[in-house]
């Protein structure tokens, strides 16, 4: 079935049941959207993943890995070749929370990565997070859940937390005072507790970081080069 097929029809027949779907969502590389399911399986709301690229099988076993750990992620519910169910988190999205007053979610995000990091290693996997987008982050009562795990690949902690940092910096408004006092709670409360990693790598793939989204965002990119450079002697020495 085709994303074409989708949008007239609004339900989709799955083996877990009556799939309806009631909005898209925005997302660039995957179709995304909000469903009800009724059959074996009865859900209010769920969230449908269809596949442009990536592979619900591996989407799907990382999460109940990561479920099983003790990980705040979506319960993951079904998976064929084209298709992913699973639940819905009506959350509040990290990118929404970052000029608050209140900072008391730096430590929350803090800590599901550390859970997230060592999660990995115990399991013996390299992997890293790798999207850090703070859309793929919601608050949900008093804790944060991860989504989307498409683009777990191999890499180290410190470019995780470089690159959420960096995430937050470039967040419209870009640079405030508020975000670059989060940036440095973040790094700091991180490297405190994971005596594995340290601020200085952690710098250094925060300002690779910056230079990525430069090249992404060509109106942006003066501005956030200008940010950059400016602090490329104390980030990358």
């Amino acid at each position: 079935m085709q994303i074409r097929d989708i949008q007239p029809l609004n339900v989709i027949q799955l083996p877990i049941g009556k799939i309806r779907i009631q909005k898209k969502f925005s997302s660039k590389r995957n179709k995304v959207f909000l469903c009800s399911i009724r059959g074996k399986l009865n859900a209010e709301n769920a969230i449908l993943k269809q596949y442009v690229i990536g592979n619900p099988k591996r989407e799907y076993e990382i999460l109940k890995m990561l479920r099983k750990n003790g990980l705040n992620v979506p319960q993951p519910y079904f998976y064929n070749k084209k298709y992913a169910i699973m639940d819905y988190i009506p959350g509040v999205l990290l990118s929404d929370l970052v000029e608050a007053d209140n900072m008391s979610w730096v430590e929350k995000i803090v800590d599901w990565f550390i859970l997230f990091h060592s999660t990995m290693r115990r399991e013996g996997t390299p992997f890293i997070k790798s999207d850090v987008n703070l859309r793929n982050f919601l608050f949900f009562n008093d804790e944060f859940y991860g989504i989307d795990f498409e683009d777990l690949s191999v890499g180290q902690p410190a470019s995780d937390i470089g690159g959420l940092a960096a995430h937050i910096l470039t967040n419209n408004p870009r640079f405030t005072q508020s975000k670059q006092k989060a940036v440095d709670m973040l790094i700091k409360h991180y490297c405190k507790i994971n005596h594995d990693v340290l601020q200085s790598e952690v710098n250094k793939c925060l300002w690779r970081e910056l230079v990525k989204i430069a090249a992404r965002r060509p109106d942006e990119r003066q501005e956030i080069l200008g940010y950059c450079f400016f602090h490329q002697r104390k980030w990358t020495s």
